[in-house]
């Protein structure tokens, strides 16, 4: 599943409404059988750390920049 932009409004900020919204689009991709779910990201350090740390997100082709994905576990 690829979701491009997420934007939380400034007034709705810190109330953890990005990693819920986060947390229903994988349970959307797993329930449909996806593999992992990928996003394109500007370069800002806050939201790189976010996606990683809180979401489990990596960098599909080098650790600087560029695509993040999550691949989730195939049984």
């Amino acid at each position: 599943m690829y979701f491009g932009t997420l934007w939380v409004s400034l007034e709705y900020r810190n109330m953890d409404l990005a990693s819920q919204l986060i947390g229903r689009l994988e349970r959307e991709a797993r329930k449909r059988g996806l593999k992992g779910m990928s996003i394109q990201l500007y370069r800002i350090p806050t939201l790189i750390d976010f996606y990683r740390r809180r979401h489990g997100f990596v960098f599909a082709i080098d650790e600087t920049r560029g695509q993040m994905v999550k691949y989730f576990d195939c049984k």
